[in-house]
């Protein structure tokens, strides 16, 4: 297992090399609820705002957990 700022094809690139049987996507998946589905369709992922990592007690809850826009699903 590795981690620690992998996209996707460099993920696909270190699973497949043999140099990990997995990779964990921590950051990247709190900033994309849906990346899953980012990573089998190839899309881009939203980018992950640090500050709201370790929000101050005056924040919203909400910062940085579920206010990230998922995938614009197209008909």
């Amino acid at each position: 297992m590795t981690s620690s700022g992998y996209n996707r094809s460099e993920g696909i690139e270190v699973t497949e090399s043999g140099l990990a049987e997995c990779v964990t996507y921590g950051r990247s998946f709190v900033a994309n609820p849906d990346l899953v589905h980012r990573l089998e369709v190839n899309a881009p992922w939203n980018e992950w705002d640090f500050k709201t990592f370790y929000p101050s007690p005056d924040a919203p809850m909400s910062a940085g957990y579920t206010d990230y826009p998922a995938l614009e699903v197209k008909a």
